[in-house]
């Protein structure tokens, strides 16, 4: 049975797939465990978040949060990259029937963040030019809010995503979130993570 995800790129395949239809790397057939260079290591991945890289007032970037054991990679997404994960989640769904195709294309978005657990951390920074890295020891504070949602006397609300904001020695990344990612997981790392330095709910 071939892999699930390429163990190259990390996008999603086809069943019985010979070679990725993102990058062409061959698929290696009879392990499921994907194959990486000396040094890298899978195992240290510890949790992968959607989130969106907010930069300045106005700009925000799709992005996701891989955070491993020493430090938290930014792996921005572009719309071709989502563009053929959806392509690939509709072509392992085929012959599923409607309802279920429809809930794993719906699915994409978290699922685009989940593949990240089936590459290398070497592969995950070269993926694109523009991801980058940001260690443990270099965050000065972390702050983490929740949502929040407040109504107006004339029955209009704003609303507040969650977010994460990162003091650094090199400065501050915000980053935020939408609904459906895993906030328990999330603070339970913060605190572990960034013991001393985390501000935010304990749990």
């Amino acid at each position: 049975m071939a892999n699930n995800f390429c163990s190259n790129c990390g996008a999603s395949l086809s069943q019985g797939a010979k070679f990725c239809r993102n990058c062409g790397a061959k698929i290696e057939t009879g392990s499921s465990k994907p194959q990486n260079e000396p040094g890298d290591s899978l195992s240290n991945l510890q949790l992968t978040i959607p989130a969106s890289f907010k930069k300045g007032l106005v700009v925000q970037k799709s992005c996701t949060l891989v955070f491993t054991d020493n430090r938290m990679i930014v792996a921005l997404t572009d719309r071709k990259m989502m563009n053929d994960h959806i392509a690939s989640v509709r072509e392992e769904a085929k012959g599923q029937g409607f309802m279920k195709k429809t809930a794993a294309v719906m699915k994409a978005g978290y699922s685009f963040s989940d593949r990240y657990y089936k590459m290398s951390v070497d592969n995950i920074i070269a993926e694109s030019p523009d991801n980058f890295s940001i260690g443990y020891d270099s965050v000065q504070s972390a702050r983490y809010k929740r949502g929040t949602t407040s109504y107006g006397a004339d029955d209009t609300s704003t609303s507040t995503p969650p977010s994460l904001t990162l003091k650094t020695t090199t400065g501050k990344l915000v980053f935020l979130f939408t609904t459906g990612y895993r906030s328990k997981e999330l603070i339970a790392l913060l605190n572990r993570v960034f013991a001393g330095r985390y501000k935010g709910p304990k749990r």
